[in-house]
């Protein structure tokens, strides 16, 4: 599961490019002489860091701004089309234990995860009666993997189906008990609902694909939205709780990010961000995107710092969506040049994990039309670090 970590945190000790602190951070960041991303109610370095953000004690600080989280209780964010789908009501046939039993045996893998999976399967039967929309993601998941896995094309088509009728009923679910009472003992499924549903529309997302790069980022776009819901999870002080439960073996983007602090940043994105900090633009744009080609260069160090940690990188990638600002996601919906070639190193970590099956090779195709797209100005100050990327 991909937990919100940021590098923010990993800027104190390591060499990098100077910045201005802010004047607005949370006192735990000023305390630590770090720069504050001033998310709300949670900045990212205390969530990361596991620390009481002062954030959670004052109302917005941030006067007149959005909110970068998508509330999952009050928006319609999860509530996207779906063809409809058979199965109705929580009745389960022989394929449920099929997908059952396949996440039992396969989860580890197909979620890329350091250690057993056996506890999310016990969080969702525990909480089969709260929190019903769990386990039938979790069958979703499943049977999306298999349709991957299979080599009959009749069998691929009906084990789609079946995920595409599970995940219907679970968010179906979802959306019913968020209309109720919160309750304290629904916010682990909650974050683990929204992880697992967040790598299905994903793998939909990226599998879809083709020459088209505009319809992508309508996709792409919509992917993040959604899997955005993991943030106001999280930001409601549950993550604390979250590292208590049985789920923490299988959260390594934190430990690996504090360890990340020790290291030398790496330089795949410097050609990129010393170009936009001289480029002439609107200055909101290259602001956020400066901020996303950080966080990419986070990514990036964390899947280098033990290559053979593929899970770790696998994660940070997922994360990456998840981190960068919601003016960046604004300035690549607008299909700005400069939002485009923060892009490409998303699609280099994609193509470097392309065995991983959400995956596949979609950073190839993706990097291709977005380097047919900027042309030849934006593709000189990317640097050569995206084709060595990709080669390897």
């Amino acid at each position: 599961m991909t937990p919100k970590a940021s590098p923010a945190s990993v800027t104190s000790s390591r060499r990098r490019r100077t910045h201005h602190k802010s004047r607005k951070g949370c006192k735990e960041c000023k305390k630590r002489h770090i720069k504050c991303d001033e998310g709300w109610p949670q900045c990212a370095n205390c969530i990361s860091s596991q620390r009481c953000c002062s954030f959670q004690d004052s109302p917005d600080h941030r006067a007149g701004a959005a909110s970068p989280a998508v509330d999952v209780r009050t928006t319609g964010t999860f509530d996207f089309s779906l063809p409809e789908a058979g199965t109705t009501g929580l009745r389960f046939a022989a394929t449920h234990l099929i997908c059952l039993h396949h996440a039992e045996t396969h989860m580890k893998t197909y979620m890329a995860l350091n250690g057993p999976a056996q506890p999310i399967i016990d969080l969702a039967v525990d909480n089969v009666a709260g929190a019903p929309f769990l386990l039938d993601q979790i069958l979703a998941l499943s049977a999306l993997h298999l349709s991957v896995q299979d080599t009959s094309a009749m069998k691929k088509a009906y084990y789609h189906q079946q995920a595409t009728e599970l995940q219907t009923r679970a968010l179906e679910l979802f959306n019913q008990a968020r209309e109720g009472e919160d309750s304290d003992d629904s916010t682990i499924p909650v974050f683990v609902f929204a992880s697992l549903l967040g790598i299905h529309v994903l793998r939909e997302t990226l599998s879809s694909l083709r020459e088209d790069l505009s319809a992508f980022v309508d996709s792409f776009i919509h992917y993040v939205h959604l899997h955005r819901g993991v943030r106001t999870v999280i930001s409601n002080g549950t993550w604390p709780a979250i590292l208590q439960s049985d789920l923490k073996p299988l959260l390594c983007l934190p430990t690996m990010s504090d360890d990340l602090e020790k290291q030398t940043q790496g330089e795949e994105t410097r050609k990129l961000n010393d170009f936009l900090s001289e480029y002439n633009s609107a200055q909101d744009s290259i602001k956020a995107c400066q901020n996303a080609l950080e966080h990419a260069q986070w990514m990036l160090d964390l899947c280098n710092q033990n290559p053979s940690r593929e899970d770790v990188g696998i994660h940070a990638t997922m994360a990456w969506p998840l981190l960068v600002p919601q003016e960046y996601i604004d300035a690549l919906h607008q299909h700005r040049p400069e939002a485009f070639a923060v892009f490409a190193f998303y699609a280099a970590a994609l193509h470097r994990y392309r065995t991983y099956w959400v995956f596949g090779e979609s950073g190839s195709s993706l990097l291709s039309a977005i380097l047919n797209t900027i042309g030849s100005f934006w593709r000189d100050n990317i640097g050569a670090s995206i084709e060595t990327m990709v080669i390897g």
